[in-house]
């Protein structure tokens, strides 16, 4: 039979890294202390709790938008050839591949705008998808006093 493996002291492995302490094991994060400011510990402000500001997050879509509109007019003096360098043998099979690595790049950067112009939707999205849910938030709140059930909710008791 095989002699068994030593368990790694993970001390050793990342000395000053885990945490450490009386009554902490390093193994163990249960264990570990929760730091300073991060939801749930001490001195966290506003822990378990999430505050997303829709016109910010529009505003950030807007400035996205006019980066990514920047970029796009720039590309359009890049539309173009590179053609001969010049007229000896070397110079004429140069123009061609420097052609070529030109049209890649420009490829490149068109993807990436793509994928940016996605980016900034998806902003947009979520802006949208936090306002209506604010919409019905609020819209559920000044009927819950109301004595008949919403139309769309059963009730449990019929259920």
């Amino acid at each position: 039979m095989a002699p068994q493996d030593k368990q790694p002291d993970l001390n050793d492995l990342l000395p000053g890294v885990l945490p450490q302490g009386p009554g902490i094991d390093p193994a163990d994060p249960k264990t570990w202390p929760i730091p300073k400011g991060a939801p749930g510990g001490q001195g966290s402000r506003g822990a378990n709790k999430v505050e997303v500001q829709r016109e910010q997050l529009l505003q950030v879509a807007r400035q996205m938008r006019k980066d990514l509109d920047a970029l796009q007019y720039s590309l359009t003096g890049l539309q173009t050839e590179a053609g001969m360098i010049g007229a000896w043998d070397v110079a004429q099979q140069l123009g061609p591949k420097v052609d070529t690595a030109h049209r890649g790049m420009l490829a490149g950067i068109n993807q990436f705008c793509e994928a940016y112009a996605a980016a900034i939707r998806k902003v947009e999205q979520a802006a949208k998808n936090y306002g209506k849910s604010e919409q019905l938030a609020t819209e559920a709140a000044r009927g819950a006093g109301a004595a008949t059930p919403p139309s769309h909710v059963t009730p449990w008791q019929n259920r």
